[in-house]
């Protein structure tokens, strides 16, 4: 990501989004949804989110000033 390559921020966000999808809906049949167990996980992703979002914003920045702008004739 340091690079400016947005395939890396992709990855890096999607794995644990991916992650979270597959184990959360796992917990609603035995009803282990409960604020106490998954509240933190909640609180997390909530910041995770807040961060990828924030990290997106400078990354798009760097790859708009490092392509070429358009040609002149």
């Amino acid at each position: 990501m340091r690079h400016g390559h947005l395939w890396a921020w992709v990855t890096a966000v999607a794995a644990p989004v991916l992650g979270l999808a597959v184990a959360l809906p796992a917990h609603y049949p035995y009803h282990f949804d409960t604020l106490g167990r998954l509240g933190l996980i909640y609180l997390a992703t909530a910041v995770f989110v807040i961060g990828g979002l924030l990290s997106l914003k400078p990354l798009l920045t760097a790859r708009k000033a490092d392509s070429p702008g358009p040609t002149q004739t």
